[in-house]
């Protein structure tokens, strides 16, 4: 008999990428089997020390040129990108770097507060000899390149925000009541490719394979043991995140913007809902509209050097659900002087 096993699930909802399903829902597992082989890949895993207690985890994925940092969602790793980030590898150096905490980056007992996370940004950049960067967001990493950007003016060249400016400071309260994803079956955790289903099925795309290994421990025979990450490290950020002021940003900035305009985008398993969550769904989606439109609103008023483009009825994750209209937006505005 296979025994269960009780944790919260790993998987970021596509609700502007939030974790809170992360801290609130508990599922039951039975085991999460490993069976595809890691692909082999011309990338370059770099760790890097930034202190006594802290190593990051930097894929560099090569590329000449002006060098971009692409940065994850809370919860995520670099690998997220492992599909989009190499596209720019003909005209940029491109390095993806996976926040403390998380992946194989260390798990420090401090350091979690936002400067601290800007602050290491600048530490992996003096490392690898870097003058200025382009940094590249994803949902929560707008609170980092918002930070980097004010605090270090000099060392940035331009930043883009995917999905990514808003007040990350009303992240508990926005999804307080937000519905819960369906619980997986155990065919749904038989298998890497079937987790990788069941958790399209919650956020709407395919993560990579190599996002998904990042994120979770496995036994040699692929048996799944438990997530990389405990959730109180993502409660820890949340704690202490601030308000984004874009005023001190001087380099030219980028805001694209996922507008929805019906419930399936932001809950893709929404004909599944009971009525309960359906009503739950209904109250957010208004509550989305509202977030949305106050975070284009700070970005305009405190931004003079500030451009939004908007993708309707996108995932939030830009990147995997639309990658040609992402990459097009982003390579417009890196070639503009």
């Amino acid at each position: 008999m296979i025994k269960k096993k009780k944790y919260v699930l790993a998987a970021i909802p596509n609700l502007k990428g939030l974790v809170l399903l992360v801290i609130l829902t508990q599922v039951t597992i039975f085991s999460l089997a490993q069976n595809t082989a890691k692909k082999e890949s011309a990338q370059e895993i770099k760790l890097i020390k930034i202190d006594d207690h802290t190593t990051l985890e930097v894929i560099d994925w090569g590329g000449t040129g002006t060098p971009i940092f692409f940065l994850p969602g809370i919860g995520a790793t670099a690998h997220i990108f492992q599909d989009f980030a190499p596209k720019f590898t003909d005209k940029y150096h491109i390095y993806g770097l996976t926040r403390r905490g998380f992946g194989s980056s260390s798990q420090p007992v401090s350091g979690y507060d936002i400067n601290t996370l800007a602050h290491d940004i600048l530490c992996i950049a003096d490392s690898l000899s870097l003058k200025q960067i382009v940094l590249i967001g994803h949902s929560f990493a707008g609170q980092e390149v918002t930070k980097f950007a004010s605090a270090y003016p000099d060392r940035v060249k331009k930043v883009i925000y995917l999905d990514a400016a808003y007040d990350w400071t009303q992240m508990l309260s926005l999804y307080q009541n937000a519905p819960t994803p369906p619980e997986p079956t155990r065919e749904n955790f038989s298998s890497l490719e079937h987790n990788r289903k069941y958790l399209k099925k919650v956020t709407g795309v395919l993560f990579p394979e190599e996002e998904m290994r990042a994120r979770f421990i496995f036994d040699k025979k692929g048996k799944y043991i438990g997530n990389v990450s405990p959730d109180s490290i993502s409660l820890h950020i949340i704690a202490q995140l601030e308000k984004p002021d874009y005023r001190l940003i001087k380099a030219k900035a980028l805001a694209i913007y996922v507008r929805n305009t019906d419930l399936i985008e932001l809950f893709p398993s929404y004909s599944t809902f009971d009525t309960t969550n359906k009503n739950k769904a209904d109250a957010h989606y208004q509550l989305m509209k509202a977030f949305t439109l106050n975070g284009q609103n700070a970005f305009t008023t405190g931004l003079t050097n500030g451009t939004i483009k908007e993708l309707v009825n996108a995932n939030h994750y830009i990147f995997l659900s639309n990658p040609i209209e992402t990459e097009k937006l982003i390579r417009k505005f890196l070639d503009k002087k």
